[in-house]
């Protein structure tokens, strides 16, 4: 086989398996059980399913944030602490 085929094949190969193997750690290490999203201070809260995107768990529960609002809302895991914040 020529070496202009074997290189981008071999990397195509193993860029396939990394990501089958992130794919399988993301199911079975994070856990997605349900949250609790504190809005304005506790006024508001919602029990929802993790692992969905915020803005559009809001959108279903028909509350509708531009995205640069989303800094004054809190989510809670299951065990009642909050995720580390996204740098």
């Amino acid at each position: 086989m020529s070496p202009i085929l074997v290189g981008p094949l071999a990397v195509a190969g193993i860029s396939t398996v990394l990501a089958f193997i992130i794919a399988l750690l993301d199911k079975f290490l994070n856990n997605y059980g349900q949250l609790n999203v504190s809005i304005n201070g506790g006024k508001k809260s919602l029990s929802v399913k993790g692992g969905s995107p915020l803005l559009g768990t809001l959108a279903a529960e028909g509350i509708f944030v531009p995205s640069r609002l989303l800094r004054g809302l809190q989510v809670q895991g299951p065990h009642g602490r909050r995720p580390p914040p996204a740098h």
